[in-house]
């Protein structure tokens, strides 16, 4: 799974007839979610330029400059938007240098069948989860608004609304442990349930780029996943919400089967 080993340069090719290198990255569909996707990419990226500008590529690609590079992203899954919208690396060199990124299919033909599938239906919001996820998001710039980045579990006990914190998680799947674990505890007055975190995307100074909503309501087979970006205020320096909330994808319901 090269693209998820970020500081590895996956291959190069021989110089070609127009005297470039080929720079490849191979993206075998291990990865899905698509703002995950696109941070392993972006972070890959990074590696590939600073090896050409510091000349670590210089045994393999003899008297190569800079501009002698191309990166050429090898996909079995059609890479997103996102990822199309990234054209060029630019060094930070004096004067700086375009290095071309493209995106091309393997196997043959993956991206069209892949097209062939019906896209995943936005989900039917009961009242009750609309309601919550709005709570939620309004509770996410708040903190954002403060200073804090949020990492937390939103649920409706009986007809309490709960909001816990979560402390010191290592990964997805110790999160998605603790809501289970809180979700047997509470038994069937858990029936909502909203884990929400934060992800980084891009190069800025932004400790995130965006929040991500796992959503789950307890009896239905799916859940599903939310997004909003996260912009800066220029007038108070604080982290805030912005744009629409945006569906991603569907996903598996944590709840534990009653």
């Amino acid at each position: 799974m090269p693209l998820e080993e970020i500081d590895a340069i996956d291959m190069i090719t021989q110089r070609g007839a127009d005297g470039r290198f080929g720079l490849i990255i191979t993206d075998e569909g291990v990865t899905t979610e698509p703002a995950e996707r696109l941070a392993l990419l972006q972070r890959k990226l990074l590696t590939y330029r600073e090896a050409v500008v510091q000349g670590q590529l210089a045994d393999a690609c003899p008297g190569a400059l800079p501009g002698d590079f191309f990166v050429q992203v090898v996909c079995e899954l059609q890479p997103t938007r996102e990822m199309q919208n990234i054209t060029h690396l630019v060094t930070k060199t004096e004067p700086p240098i375009e290095i071309p990124v493209v995106f091309s299919e393997f196997p043959e033909s993956s991206w069209s069948q892949e097209k062939m599938e019906e896209p995943a239906a936005e989900p039917m919001l009961s009242e009750e989860m609309q309601e919550a996820v709005v709570a939620v998001f309004k509770a996410a710039a708040q903190w954002l608004a403060d200073d804090q980045l949020p990492l937390f579990v939103y649920w409706h006990e009986g007809d309490e609304q709960k909001l816990t914190k979560i402390e010191e998680a290592k990964n997805q799947e110790e999160v998605i442990a603790r809501v289970m674990a809180w979700a047997r505890k509470l038994g069937n007055e858990a029936h909502l349930c909203i884990q929400l975190s934060t992800v980084k995307t891009g190069e800025g100074l932004l400790p995130a780029d965006a929040v991500i909503a796992m959503c789950c309501e307890r009896g239905e087979l799916e859940g599903f996943v939310l997004t909003q970006e996260i912009g800066m205020d220029a007038r108070t320096g604080n982290l805030e919400l912005r744009g629409e909330i945006k569906f991603v994808e569907a996903c598996e319901n944590f709840f534990p089967v009653d």
